[in-house]
């Protein structure tokens, strides 16, 4: 009875550091697309500023 308690445990173990490390990916991948979407206005902005000095000279 006690290998059966020691294997549950086991189990439990083996998920809970599953589920954990599913959100650090999930927080990880989060911040990375908040990155990467100010780089994307950055871009943007870059962009048009260099089209419009274009456009004066």
């Amino acid at each position: 009875m006690d290998n059966k308690a020691q294997v549950s445990i086991e189990y439990l173990l083996l998920a809970l550091f599953g589920i954990t490390l599913a959100m650090v990916a999930a927080m990880l991948i989060d911040g990375i697309s908040a990155v990467a979407q100010t780089a994307q206005g950055r871009i943007l902005e870059y962009r048009s500023q260099t089209i419009a000095s274009m456009l004066r000279s």
